[in-house]
C-alpha cells in the first residue's frame, strides 16, 4: 500500500503521465489531496480525496494509457466535462468504465474517488465495440452489482491491505458480464452469479422484518428470472426456506444474547416473523433439538453444526471505506518518489 497525504502539487506530480491538473482555488479551497494505493495482481487500486481541479489528457498522456481501462464511482463529488466527442458527466451512484486512450477536459469538483486501473485485455475491451465511457446507474442490477462488488475490495484493502485472488477474478467477471465480453464462459458467469447471489443475501438480511420479502419481491428488486433466482437458492431448500432460517438465526441469536423474561419469546417471534408461539417452537426443535426456552441452558447439547449451514452475510452495500480514508488523512506527508501510476503502465 502506498499513502500519500499532501498538497496539489503532490497530486499534479504523481498523476503526470496520465493528467495534467491545475488547482481551482474557489471558496473554501484548502489544495489539499490524499490518495491511498494498492497494486495488487497487475492493477491498481485507489481512492483519492481533493480539492477542485481542472484535468486535461493530452494526446501523448492517452497514448501512455492506451492500454488500460479505469472502472470507478464517485462516493462525493461530480465530473462536468468532455471526453474525446462524448459530454463528460459523472456523479455518484454509478460505476463508471473509462477508456484511458480517451483525450478529456473536464472540471473535477472536490471528490472521493475510488476506482481501479486495469488493463484492457483483462476484460476484453475491444475499441471497435466499446464506447470511451461506460456508465452503469445504481438503480439498475448491473450497477448494483459492480458497486457492491467495489465496496467489498476497498473493505478488505482498507481492514487487511491485501485482497484475495478470488475476489479479484469475481469482480473481473463482473465487470466483463457488465460489459457484454463474457461470450458465454460458463466460469465467468457462475462467478458473476456468486457476486449477485451475495448481493441478494445482503437485501434480504436488511429487510428479514419485512413481511413482503419473498420471491415475488428479489424478482421485483434484481430483475433476474425466477429459475435463475431458485438455482441460487436451491441448496439451501429454495429462497422461502433460506428467509425462514435467516429469520430462525436472527431469533435464536437475541433469546441468546438477554436474560428471557415473561413474554419475550413471543415478542422475538412476531418481530422475526413467526406467526404463532407453536410454529416457533417447531422451528426451534428442529432445527436445534430443544424448545426456545432451553436454548440458553441447553445449548451445549444442542445441534448447532445445523446452523453453519445457514449462509451469513455481511449487512453492508453501502460504501464503508470512505470513513477509513477520513481516518487516514492526517497520516505523513510523503514525497512523490516514483508515481503512483508508473505500476499501472508497466
Amino acid at each position: 500500500m502506498r499513502f500519500v497525504n499532501g498538497s496539489m502539487d503532490l497530486m499534479r506530480d504523481s498523476t503526470a503521465p496520465l493528467y495534467d491538473m491545475t488547482p481551482i482555488k474557489r471558496d473554501g479551497f484548502k489544495g489539499l489531496y490524499h490518495s491511498n494505493a494498492w497494486f495488487n495482481h497487475n492493477m491498481l487500486f485507489t481512492q483519492n480525496a481533493n480539492d477542485a481541479v481542472a484535468i486535461t489528457r493530452r494526446k501523448s498522456q492517452a497514448e501512455n494509457g492506451a492500454h488500460l481501462i479505469y472502472v470507478h464511482r464517485y462516493l462525493t463529488g461530480k465530473i462536468r466535462g468532455q471526453l474525446d466527442d462524448l459530454s463528460l458527466d459523472r456523479d455518484p451512484d454509478s460505476v463508471f468504465v473509462m477508456d484511458k486512450a480517451k483525450r478529456i477536459e473536464c472540471i473535477q469538483f472536490p471528490a472521493i474517488v475510488e476506482g481501479v486501473f486495469m488493463p484492457k485485455w483483462m476484460i476484453g475491451f475491444d475499441h471497435d465495440l466499446h464506447s470511451g465511457l461506460t456508465q452503469f446507474p445504481n438503480h439498475e442490477t448491473i450497477g448494483r452489482l459492480l458497486n457492491s462488488e467495489l465496496s467489498r475490495i476497498f473493505e478488505s484493502l482498507t481492514k487487511f491491505n491485501a485482497l484475495e485472488f478470488d475476489q479479484v477474478e469475481r469482480f473481473i467477471a463482473c465487470v466483463r458480464m457488465a460489459m457484454r465480453t463474457d461470450h458465454g464462459d460458463v466460469d465467468i458467469r457462475r462467478k458473476a452469479r456468486d457476486a449477485l447471489m451475495d448481493m441478494i443475501c445482503e437485501y434480504i438480511e436488511l429487510h428479514l422484518r419485512a413481511p413482503e420479502i419473498g420471491v415475488t419481491q428479489l424478482l421485483s428488486e434484481f430483475g433476474v428470472s425466477r429459475a435463475s433466482l431458485y438455482r441460487m437458492f436451491d441448496h439451501y431448500g429454495g429462497v422461502r426456506q433460506y428467509i425462514h432460517d435467516r429469520r430462525l438465526y436472527r431469533a435464536v441469536f437475541e433469546i441468546a444474547q438477554h436474560p428471557l423474561r415473561r413474554g419475550d419469546l413471543t415478542r422475538i417471534s412476531r418481530k422475526w416473523g413467526f406467526s404463532s408461539d407453536a410454529n416457533f417452537n417447531r422451528a426451534v426443535k428442529r432445527q436445534f433439538g430443544v424448545a426456545p426456552g432451553s436454548l440458553v441452558d441447553a445449548s451445549a447439547d444442542a445441534d448447532f453444526g445445523r446452523l453453519g449451514d445457514v449462509r451469513s452475510r455481511r449487512l453492508s452495500i453501502k460504501a464503508k471505506p470512505i470513513r477509513a480514508l477520513r481516518g487516514q488523512m492526517d497520516g505523513p506527508t510523503l514525497r512523490p518518489a516514483p508515481t503512483l501510476l508508473n505500476h499501472a503502465m508497466n
